[in-house]
């Protein structure tokens, strides 16, 4: 194996393992119960819920739906 390939190698192991860690999340306004935020049959009822248990690379995925607007004023600003 020749250095690029293995350097190719590296690369995508790196980027396989980094988005191995990041997680969807879901939210769906008309859920009945709420018990995690990874399974579409308990998604977060708003979209707040979701950013805030969200890390870097995660992905929120928004049902169809009538959401309240709003949110959370950060206490920094």
């Amino acid at each position: 194996m020749n250095a690029k390939s293995k350097f190719t190698s590296l690369v995508l192991v790196l980027f396989l393992a980094l988005n191995a860690a990041a997680l969807t999340r879901f939210v769906n306004v008309n859920n009945p119960r709420r018990l995690a935020l990874h399974q579409l049959a308990t998604a977060a009822t708003d979209i707040q819920s979701a950013i805030d248990m969200a890390a870097a690379g995660d992905q929120i995925l928004v049902t169809n739906g009538i959401y309240q607007t709003g949110g959370r004023r950060s206490m920094g600003r």
